[in-house]
Formats: structure tokens, C-alpha cells, sequence
């Protein structure tokens, strides 16, 4: 059973989360609840949400005026497929125009969310604490799915977890899995250090969970294999 936090102390059963722990614990209720609709009642629901999304965009945000169709009705599936696809390279030129100008609460505080350019064109998009809210959901959704034993050791290699070289320790799994239940430890590496010294950190680590790239596992396997070799 997982341990959920208490901001009470000697509260452990049934525990008393601190209101950012209960707004977590909130969103995954409904996450669980809505598992159990049919196609058609979650696909209301996302209409009905798209819906409000639709609405601010044209208003708002000035790359979407002219793209997205007059509303004059509930959305539905034919209106919803009129509205062209962005591109990525429609993106990148877009530039400011792909920001809200009249952002509702809760959406006002922006941070640049980059990609490596992996794909030969990196872009630049826009966060809020409410992406920042739902993505720590999501993430905790994720554990919660899988079953994973919170209390183990999480280790992370990605490239924007820090500066290559430059590991870090952290005393639990992140902000949104910390709010509401009780974790171990975790360890933070960039992916861009050279992959020899990965190697050589993740054995001092021994993780419980491994969390990075299928590139990046691939090339710590063979310089494993290389290695082992080298020893026979």
C-alpha cells in the first residue's frame, strides 16, 4: 500500500494532505473515474472541454483567429476535423503568435518549453502552472498505473534534467508524487555526459527504476557488453 502524506502530525490513517497534496490526490480520482466511461461519455467530456479551449483560442491567440471555425453550436466531430493540423513548421514561424494574449487565471505565468531538435527543427512552446500541474499528474498516474514501490530509489536520465557532468540528488521522486505520498530518494543525470561516466554513476546509484532514453539504454548496454568482454 502506498503511503500517502500527512500534514498532520500523527495522522497516518487516514491521512491529511496539505492542500496541494489533496488537489493531486483530487485529479487522480477523477483520472480513475473516468476509466470506467464508455467511449461515447469520454468522448463528450473531451468535446465539452475542447470545446472551452476552442473558444479561447480564437478569441485570444492570434495564430488561431482565422484557422479555427465560428462556433455557433456544441463542437462536434465535423467541426472539430475542419480545423487544419499545425505544423511544426507553421510553429517555429508563428513565433509570438502562438501566445494568448488575454490569458485566463491560472495561465498567466509562462516558461519556454524547448526541444532538442532532434528532428532537425527544435521549437519553442509555452507552459503554465496548469501544464506544470497536469504533466505531474500524469507522471504520478503513471506510478500509480504501474504499481511502482514509491519507497525505492528513482533514477533519471534525460537531457534537460541538469547540466551534462553535473548529477544531482534530490531526497524524493518530484514535486508531484512528493505532494501526496511518501517517496525514496531519486538522482538526476543529463543524458549528454559522455556515456562512460553514465555508466560508472548509475552502478553507484543502484536504482530500484531506471528512467531515460531508448538510445541512451542501447549505448550503456554496449559499452556494458564491452566492458565485460574486455574482462573475459
Amino acid at each position: 500500500m502506498k503511503e500517502l502524506k500527512s500534514c498532520v502530525p500523527g495522522f497516518k490513517w487516514p491521512a491529511i494532505p496539505d492542500p496541494n497534496g489533496a488537489l493531486m490526490l483530487a485529479l487522480q480520482y477523477q483520472f480513475e473515474q473516468s476509466e470506467k466511461l464508455s467511449s461515447g461519455e469520454l468522448r463528450a467530456l473531451q468535446f465539452k472541454q475542447a470545446e472551452s479551449l476552442l473558444y479561447i483560442a480564437k478569441r485570444s491567440v492570434p495564430l488561431y483567429k482565422e484557422r479555427i471555425p465560428k462556433l455557433g453550436s456544441a463542437l462536434t466531430q465535423n467541426i472539430w476535423d475542419e480545423i487544419p493540423v499545425l505544423t511544426r513548421a507553421e510553429l517555429v514561424d508563428a513565433k509570438d503568435l502562438i501566445i494568448n494574449k488575454k490569458p485566463l487565471q491560472g495561465h498567466d505565468q509562462l516558461h519556454k518549453i524547448t526541444t532538442s531538435g532532434s528532428t532537425g527543427m527544435p521549437i519553442t512552446a509555452y507552459g503554465t502552472p496548469m501544464t506544470r500541474l497536469f504533466w505531474d499528474a500524469f507522471t504520478l498516474r503513471d506510478h500509480l498505473w504501474q504499481k511502482r514501490d514509491l519507497k525505492g530509489k528513482l533514477v533519471s536520465i534525460r537531457p534537460e534534467q541538469c547540466e551534462p557532468g553535473k548529477p544531482i540528488e534530490a531526497k524524493n521522486w518530484g514535486s508531484g508524487t512528493a505532494v501526496a505520498f511518501e517517496t525514496g530518494p531519486a538522482a538526476l543525470m543529463n543524458s549528454r555526459t559522455d556515456i562512460a561516466e553514465q555508466l560508472v554513476w548509475l552502478q553507484r546509484q543502484k536504482p530500484d527504476y531506471l528512467l531515460s532514453l531508448p538510445s541512451i539504454l542501447n549505448e550503456l548496454g554496449v559499452v556494458s557488453i564491452k566492458i565485460l568482454s574486455s574482462l573475459i
